[in-house]
């Protein structure tokens, strides 16, 4: 059926009426097979009623045809069934710039019972009349025919607007019956290029009727039904040049495209450095279909359909070419900026990923389309422990190789045992005391494994606690700062203007506690039967900032605090002094080992309630320096070299658990706890290899530093054992210069003392 439609198709397009076969022809819309509805039957005329009308518009971008063209002769396709009578059409034809049919619809008369609407014929022109007596069967649904041809000798003039067809059948008789006619419809491209509707009659208890007449639009973009109609045209072709003129623009940025190729009717121009290119087509082909094509480095083909069928000068405006993805990666080391050296470990992130640096402190990101950052950039942030963290922002418009280097935290400064580890992400103005309000008390419990590096007896002379002193905050009160009582509340965050000095009255008492945190609820420690460590006034360091923290205070006692071992209770007790917001470093993960109490001399807030803070802050413990001390170095007896990892062990007069290692060089240091002027103390050293060593040392007035060199002997040293008897070799100095050349056993004892390489084995000569 496919091969014989067709067939029909193509003799409906090439063959013309021999009664006008001077006309030219122009075919709008296409038919194929199986595309078209029973209802189609309706359009223009809906010929089951006997009475119908039926109007199209046909845009003048549809229709392609010159302006001032002179139309004669206009052919409907479709097929009918054969039937006996007489049967009128009438064509009416007008140009519009419409494309509703609502601008052609007046009310008319009224007919039976219901209001009428008809077609305002003011506004078209009749083009013809076909009137059939004997209506022959014609074509089928597989093969259309032209069943339908208006014919006008002088023609109709059209204007290049949008085309108004009207078609009505019988003018209102009804003295036949109508053949069943279906005009075929347009298959191609039809939305949004006609409008149309038709006027019906409907069913009655006696058959068709026709006094409810009313009128059945329909749109282009909706269930569009196009009648195909066949227009001859006479007089000569007029060319048509069109001007075209555009712009190509990035998607990225809606900026024009400079260098892109363009191509047009089989033109090609390429973009300046606005995007811009223009075409000029001498003779626009009125059935052709022009694409608009464009290709530029980084991204996609483009590719458009555009419409210049009317010519002239045509600004297309701008064409958006999609912008390829550009991929990019980002990678360096983290380096310790003091030494450079690699920071293993380190966790980097950058555009919403993170990763962790290798053993060489590499790291790397892999960003599949760089057009999608900000302009401004993204942070590049690192973070290491022991380092202050890292931020900046990066820009990335490539492949970046880029090192971060990170400045490590500083030491809390001053001597002594350091409990807890600074680190810039703990701290806390809660503990061990805080100067916003005139009054503090709080109670903090450090357990035993927090003191490790704190030996049984040690003797504690001092307490540093570390921190900064924030820049003050504005005045104002309430989380913005201000003078104590300058918001509503009192609360005073933090001064106005920061004070050179801030003094307060402070009382620290330290004791042994036998729990590690406090219960609830909570019982506060009683200092009724404790005597202070240190009682009076403190001067606040006020300086530093969160990565350079500072000695905020530093507590000398008025006589030592041995610790016993145990856990260790503090109290502090601040009074006096100004509102000040001080940060301490802190160590979280000693868990709720602090308790607090807080009062003002605002009425509304005093207090005596105690509760749990959470945190402990860091802290230095000053050790009284012991003053008596015995040091010196161990060397070899025989080869006067320094012996490592000697024991030295110091006895006597209640002295135990003395203990230290000499390091590389032989050296050694011991410090005497609680010496004895004038009794003897037993120094011994001992070493792998090595015959024990013993020496005695009594300290006096004025002579509490005594130094004590050894020498030990290694009884292994010798020549025996070197080779088998009369064996020869070459024996060489440990720097590797031979100085016997085939010797044996009994030349060895020719060589000066010293240390020789013979037969693969180190000899001492003595």
């Amino acid at each position: 059926m496919k091969k014989l439609l067709t067939a029909a198709l193509a003799a409906l397009c090439l063959t013309a009426p021999a009664a006008n076969a001077q006309l030219e022809y122009k075919q709008v819309g296409t038919i194929k097979a199986n595309d078209y509805q029973y209802r189609t039957s309706n359009l223009p005329v809906y010929t089951m009623s006997k009475y119908a009308q039926g109007v199209t518009i046909y845009r003048k971008d549809f229709l392609s045809m010159n302006a001032n063209t002179l139309i004669k002769e206009l052919t409907f396709f479709g097929y009918q069934d054969a039937k006996s009578g007489t049967v009128q059409y009438s064509l009416y034809i007008g140009n519009t710039t419409s494309t509703s049919i609502d601008d052609f619809i007046i009310p008319g008369e009224n007919e039976g019972s219901a209001a009428t609407t008809l077609f305002d014929l003011s506004k078209v022109t009749k083009f013809a009349d076909v009137t059939l007596t004997t209506v022959e069967k014609l074509g089928s649904a597989a093969e259309p025919v032209e069943i339908l041809t208006f014919t006008n000798d002088t023609g109709f003039e059209y204007t290049g607007e949008n085309l108004v067809i009207f078609i009505t059948m019988n003018d209102g008789l009804s003295t036949c019956v109508a053949p069943y006619t279906t005009f075929m419809t347009a298959n191609n491209g039809t939305a949004g290029n006609s409008y149309g509707g038709y006027r019906e009659t409907g069913y009655t208890t006696v058959g068709y009727g026709i006094n409810t007449k009313k009128w059945t639009k329909y749109t282009g973009s909706t269930n569009p039904r196009t009648p195909v109609v066949k227009i001859g045209y006479a007089g000569a072709r007029v060319a048509v040049e069109a001007r075209v003129s555009g712009k190509m623009v990035s998607s990225l940025n809606n900026n024009g495209i400079s260098g892109a190729t363009v191509s047009l009717g089989g033109q090609t121009a390429t973009t300046d450095t606005s995007g811009s290119f223009s075409f000029t087509i001498d003779d626009v082909d009125m059935d052709a279909t022009y694409t608009l094509t464009a290709s530029a480095t980084g991204y996609e083909d483009f590719s458009q359909v555009v419409d210049i069928r009317s010519g002239g000068d045509l600004l297309l405006g701008n064409f958006v070419m999609t912008k390829l993805p550009v991929p990019a990666t980002l990678s360096g080391r983290v380096l310790d900026s003091a030494d450079s050296e690699a920071i293993p470990g380190a966790t980097v992130a950058f555009n919403g990923q993170s990763v962790t640096t290798d053993a060489t402190g590499n790291y790397s990101f892999s960003v599949a389309n760089i057009d999608v950052l900000p302009a401004e950039g993204l942070a590049l942030t690192a973070n290491a422990a022991g380092f202050i963290p890292y931020n900046s922002n990066v820009q990335l418009t490539g492949n970046m190789d880029m090192d971060i280097r990170l400045e490590p935290l500083g030491q809390l400064p001053g001597e002594g045992t350091l409990v807890g580890e600074f680190n810039p992400d703990n701290y806390s103005f809660a503990v061990p005391f805080n100067p916003l309000w005139n009054y503090s008390n709080q109670q903090f419990v450090y357990p035993a494994t927090m003191l490790s590096g704190l030996a049984q007896g040690s003797k504690i002379s001092s307490v540093s606690f570390y921190g900064y002193y924030p820049e003050p905050a504005p005045a104002g009160g309430g989380d913005e700062g201000g003078e104590e009582g300058d918001d509503d509340y009192g609360y005073g965050y933090a001064p106005a203007k920061a004070p050179a000095q801030s003094n307060y009255n402070l009382k620290l008492y330290i004791t042994d506690a036998d729990f590690t945190q406090f219960g609830s609820p909570i019982t506060p420690i009683s200092t009724e039967a404790l005597t202070p460590y240190f009682d009076g006034q403190v001067t606040l360091n006020t300086s530093g900032d969160l990565y350079h923290p500072v000695e905020l205070v530093k507590l000398e006692f008025d006589r030592p605090y041995e610790y016993t071992g145990g856990n260790v209770a503090m109290i502090a007790n601040v009074a006096g002094g100004r509102s000040a917001l001080l940060y301490f470093c802190t160590v979280p993960s000693a868990g709720n080992g602090a308790i607090v109490r807080i009062s003002s001399t605002e009425v509304s807030l005093e207090t005596t309630n105690w509760g749990n803070v959470g945190v402990l802050p860091v802290l230095r413990l000053g050790q009284y320096v012991q003053g008596a001390v015995i040091s010196g170095t161990v060397t070899d007896e025989t080869t006067h070299a320094p012996v490592e990892n000697v024991t030295v062990t110091v006895t006597g007069n209640g002295a135990t658990g003395l203990s230290t290692t000499t390091d590389a060089q032989g050296r050694y240091s011991i410090s005497i706890p609680d010496y004895v002027l004038d009794s003897r103390y037993r120094v011994n050293f001992s070493c792998d290899g090595y015959d024990d060593e013993t020496a005695n040392v009594t300290f006096t007035e004025g002579n509490l530093e005594q130094t004590l060199n050894i020498t030990m002997y290694n009884p292994e040293s010798g020549i025996e054992g070197i080779g088998a008897e009369g064996a020869l070799f070459d024996v060489y100095t440990v720097t590797g210069v031979k100085v016997l050349n085939g010797a044996d056993a009994s030349r060895l004892g020719t060589l000066p003392a010293g240390i020789y390489i013979a037969n693969g084995k180190k000899i001492i000569i003595k």
